[in-house]
């Protein structure tokens, strides 16, 4: 702590000539003038080191201890700040430095979100700073439990959620709150129905009564499987009871799909580059600063590309500063054709990709291209023919 003390209030070191250099230390400490670190080379040197305050007073007592006074250096707060004394800009830096530490220290500048799983980052980061808590809020300022009860309130999907402020960085701890499963109700009477048009290949069912056999044609919303269950009367076909319960299997089938998709085959697109433009900003907190004066655009055809440089400490702390970099770029229109073929391909694969993804787990047995023109537009079309699950369980609100 003394450490510290000397160092804010300053010291000197002092190289002390003459016959007799140790009653300079007998006259300082009847003075009451502390002193430290002393060192003799040899008889008739001294040196010592004592506060800058005490440096007047010491030198006059040196001339009553018949000694000669040298300073041999000094270091402290007050020798540091003197170097700044003909460096204005410098001595303004530090001022600004020292106060934009002190000021900033008490507003949030880092949002930390551990925990989440599937809510995004963006997501929580968007309600807080909707509740009124984000970059550039006044840490002290803040409620944490009320903005947590809040934030719990408002996004239900997060069970547990914790808010910890150290300092500039808000740590916000969240748990989300666990999914509830779908429950399935096995006693409530239900059908399997067919969700498409088509000819039945295999019927599986795991419980109920199938209605349709290989080789059957059903439209959709057909019963294929149904949950009423009866009992008939040994080889007589009388009904003597029934009973529902909740179908369960699966049905394959042929089915057809028909697709279509368009696109012309001239456009607009970019042509001889016309100019280009670029403006700086900077982004402090919430406020931009912007270093141009129009920000209209007098392009009538351009793309506009922003690029932000955040400012990035050792060890990868984001501060709230970033350079923004704005380039706009001017273009001509001009009139850009495609082929007939490579459109035509470009919309097959399109097709391609689309009814894959509509069967599912199941497959396409054949598929048949129609390509058509008309005022400039090429239409491609696609039949396919598919063997997929047609089977879809749907409540009938019977029970047991």
């Amino acid at each position: 702590m003394q450490k510290v003390i000397n160092y804010l209030r300053g010291f000197v070191r002092l190289e002390l000539t003459g016959a007799f250099p140790e009653r300079f230390l007998n006259i300082c400490a009847a003075e009451n003038i502390s002193f430290w670190q002393v060192e003799q080379p040899d008889p008739h040197t001294l040196r010592v080191t004592l506060a800058i305050l005490d440096r007047s007073r010491a030198e006059q007592l040196a001339s009553r201890s018949m000694c000669q006074v040298q300073e041999v250096g000094r270091r402290g707060m007050p020798a540091f700040l003197s170097r700044f004394r003909k460096r204005y800009a410098l001595l303004a830096g530090l001022v600004l430095s020292i106060l934009a530490a002190c000021i900033l220290s008490r507003f949030i500048l880092v949002i930390d979100v551990t925990g989440n799983e599937t809510i995004p980052r963006s997501e929580i980061v968007s309600e807080l700073n909707r509740l009124g808590f984000g970059i550039g809020s006044y840490g002290p300022g803040v409620n944490e439990r009320d903005l947590v009860n809040r934030t719990l309130l408002e996004m239900k999907e997060i069970g547990f959620l914790s808010i910890n402020i150290k300092g500039v960085r808000a740590e916000v701890l969240v748990r989300e709150a666990p999914k509830k499963p779908e429950i399935v109700d096995k006693n409530k009477a239900a059908d399997v129905v067919a969700t498409r048009d088509g000819v039945v290949l295999e019927v599986g069912a795991l419980a109920g009564k199938e209605m349709v056999k290989e080789g059957d044609a059903v439209l959709k919303g057909e019963v294929l499987i149904s949950g009423l269950v009866t009992y008939e009367k040994g080889g007589t076909g009388e009904v003597f009871s029934s009973r529902q319960l909740r179908a369960q299997g699966e049905v394959w089938a042929i089915t057809q799909r028909i697709m279509q998709r368009s696109i012309p085959l001239s456009s607009i697109g970019k042509g001889n580059d016309q100019g280009k433009k670029t403006r700086y900003a900077l982004r402090i907190l919430d406020r931009r600063i912007k270093f141009y004066r129009n920000s209209s655009i007098s392009y009538d055809n351009y793309d506009k590309i922003s690029y932000e440089y955040t400012l990035t400490l050792p060890g990868g702390l984001e501060l709230p500063i970033s350079w923004i970099k704005t380039v706009t770029s001017a273009y001509e229109p001009t009139s850009v054709t495609l082929t007939k073929e490579s459109a035509e391909q470009y919309l097959k694969d399109q097709l391609d990709g689309a009814v894959k993804e509509a069967v599912a787990d199941g497959e396409v047995l054949s598929k048949a291209w129609e390509t058509g023109e008309k005022d400039g537009i090429l239409t491609v079309t696609l039949k396919a023919s598919c063997n997929e699950q047609i089977g879809w369980t749907v409540e009938s609100g019977g029970s047991d």
